[in-house]
């Protein structure tokens, strides 16, 4: 799941709820001044207050919801970033050992063949001084 376009709708839906919330609290004003024309100036005012309040409140509650979400999220995505770390280390690992093993298998090629060619050497070397004995002792 890409974190650009999770975060975007978010965001939006952030956005939506915030303008959601000011169109309410303007709606229950303008209600609470028709509505209430015979209440006194105070009685208005407290109960225009307790309408705007009760918008909020709603709204508040859907942000509230909303980054919950994002907290959630959040946390899915560092539970697979912290996943995919270990199996990274893991390949770390694996590839430093199967490297050790071909540095010591090469090597040991190597010497083989070194030691093979000494061998073959001295093998020719005595041939051939024992073919030189015999041919000074005929």
């Amino acid at each position: 799941v890409g974190g650009a376009p999770v975060g975007g709708a978010v965001a939006r839906g952030l956005q939506a709820q915030l303008d959601d919330a000011r169109a309410a609290a303007q709606r229950a004003s303008e209600e609470a001044a028709e509505a209430n024309a015979h209440m006194s100036g105070k009685e208005r005012v407290l109960d225009a207050q307790r309408k705007v309040f009760q918008e909020q409140d709603t709204a508040l509650d859907g942000i509230a919801e909303q980054l919950a979400r994002v907290r959630q999220i959040g946390g899915t995505i560092n539970t697979e970033v912290d996943s995919q770390n270990r199996l990274l280390d893991d390949m770390e690992g694996n590839f430093e050992a199967g490297n050790d093993i071909m540095t010591r298998t090469a090597e040991q090629a190597e010497r083989t063949v070194d030691n093979s060619s000494t061998w073959r050497l001295k093998l020719i070397i005595f041939a051939l001084l024992a073919i030189l004995v015999v041919l000074i002792l005929l």
